[in-house]
C-alpha cells in the first residue's frame, strides 16, 4: 500500500515504492503523465497520450503558462 504522504512529500521515495510494488516502471511516462516533462514529437510519438492526460488534469507545468523547450531554442538561434 503507497503512503499517500509519502508521496507528496518524496517523490523519489514514490518512485522506488513503485519500483518494488510493480518490479518496473517507466519513468518516461510517469514524468509526462505528471505534467514534469514533455512529449517530444520530434523523435516518438510514445508519450503523446501521457502528455494529454497532464493537460486534461493541468498537472505539473500544464497548470500554468510556459514555452516548450523546442520552441524556446528554435526562437534563440
Amino acid at each position: 500500500n503507497i503512503r499517500e504522504d509519502l508521496i507528496f512529500t518524496n517523490p523519489l521515495a514514490f518512485h522506488s515504492i513503485l519500483y518494488q510494488q510493480t518490479g518496473s516502471i517507466n519513468l518516461n511516462a510517469m514524468m509526462v503523465r505528471n505534467g514534469w516533462a514533455l512529449a517530444y514529437r520530434r523523435y516518438s510519438t510514445d508519450y503523446i497520450d501521457a502528455e494529454a492526460v497532464a493537460e486534461k488534469a493541468r498537472a505539473g507545468m500544464w497548470r500554468g503558462e510556459f514555452e516548450k523547450p523546442w520552441k524556446w531554442r528554435r526562437r534563440k538561434r
